[in-house]
């Protein structure tokens, strides 16, 4: 883009963190302007990357050997890192719905506590 006199000028950029990038950045960016009267300048941008404050304990819940028409049940747990409550909504794939439910749809965490999701899981005939 183009600097012109007394104006701001937005410079859009987007940070995708890797998963061990925890903690504060900081990255230097170059501007070079096109004229020989006036030199580059560096401009510093600096921030922090956190993890999110909802996660579940376990990465994979899993039903083992699943026989159609039984109902197989497990309990998520949810965790929240913040000492503030948050709110969640649960949402079920589309692809199975009917075999899937998620109990409860909404639900608030508590601030450093945890929160059970019930799943039941009901295959039909049909479902493979």
């Amino acid at each position: 883009g183009q600097f012109t006199n007394h104006e701001t000028t937005k410079i859009k950029f987007k940070f995708t963190p890797e998963e061990t990038c925890l903690g504060t950045f900081e990255a230097k960016v170059k501007l070079a302007v096109d004229n020989t009267l006036v030199d580059d300048f560096w401009v510093v941008v600096k921030g922090e990357c956190v993890d999110v404050p909802i996660y579940v304990e376990e990465e994979q819940y899993d039903f083992k050997t699943a026989v159609y028409d039984h109902i197989f049940r497990h309990n998520i747990v949810l965790r929240n890192r913040y000492g503030v409550p948050m709110k969640i909504n649960v949402e079920r794939p589309k692809e199975i719905e009917g075999e899937l439910s998620l109990n409860p749809r909404v639900a608030y965490v508590q601030g450093h506590s945890q929160f059970i999701v019930q799943v039941k899981f009901q295959p039909r005939p049909g479902f493979l």
